[in-house]
């Protein structure tokens, strides 16, 4: 009886153990995927500041261009 339980308890836990390192991958696929995009939007809000650092500038020294607007 205790070769059984013994038995079972090892299939458990090799078990248990595929599923953590099933749900620890998932999560670190998760953290890299919220890196890439926040890198992403880190780069479109370094480039949209420059843009609007242009325009004030150019604002400022009275050359600006009429755009229409979107």
């Amino acid at each position: 009886m205790t070769q059984a339980l013994d038995k079972r308890s090892s299939r458990d836990t090799s078990a248990e153990d595929q599923l953590n390192d099933e749900f620890h991958a998932l999560l670190r696929e998760a953290a890299d995927k919220r890196e890439g995009r926040a890198r992403v939007q880190s780069s479109e809000d370094a480039v949209a500041a420059a843009e609007e650092s242009r325009a004030l500038f150019a604002l400022a020294r009275g050359q600006t261009k009429t755009r229409p607007r979107t």
